[in-house]
């Protein structure tokens, strides 16, 4: 009889959508390969990532706070935050809300209010239930996103590109859009 070995799985990395071909490690292995080929001294990989990072903070907030808007090198466009006005759709005289503005911790407080006793699971099977909107009343119904202008970019392409704001940034523009002491805008 033969003994079967036993052996662990490995946890499999996360995986992304698209493929990362180019990460922080790729650009300081260029860098010091390229300063190692002068005999120059070069900094280590810590080093090199926290002067990235200090730059890449530093660079948001300017953004966010001075309505910045940043020309990304290698002619690959503009970065900066760009204001519209909410857009709701009307179908068969109904109003058909965009997933991202409703205020959902709002909606529920409602849902519970109005259909007391239920489970969240069961709320959600009833039709026609009542949501609750982001109006945007403090920014006067306008949205302020993060924007890659790509007219510029030279790019082969480009359309198919896309600029995902960090979770961090995103919460940063949101603090500094509810800022009381805010003076800046933004423009469309």
């Amino acid at each position: 009889m033969q003994m079967m070995q036993t052996t662990k799985t490995k946890k499999q990395p996360y995986e992304h959508d698209t493929p990362i071909t180019h990460t922080l490690r790729d650009s300081w292995e260029y860098y010091r390969n390229k300063m190692m080929n002068k005999d120059k001294p070069y900094l280590s990989e810590k080093e090199y990532r926290a002067i990235c990072y200090a730059f890449l903070i530093e660079l948001s907030k300017k953004i966010i706070k001075e309505s910045f808007e940043y020309k990304i090198p290698a002619s690959l466009g503009y970065l900066r935050i760009r204001k519209g006005k909410l857009k709701f759709q009307i179908k068969d005289g109904r109003l058909k809300p965009s997933k991202k503005i409703i205020d959902w911790g709002n909606t529920r407080k409602v849902w519970y209010k109005k259909y007391p006793g239920l489970t969240l699971t069961q709320i959600k099977e009833i039709p026609d239930k009542p949501l609750v909107l982001y109006t945007n009343e403090h920014t006067n119904g306008e949205v302020m996103r993060w924007y890659w202008n790509k007219e510029t970019c030279r790019v082969k392409n480009k359309t198919v590109y896309l600029f995902k704001p960090t979770k961090t940034n995103r919460k940063n523009l949101k603090k500094w859009i509810n800022n009381e002491f805010r003076e800046n805008d933004y423009a469309f």
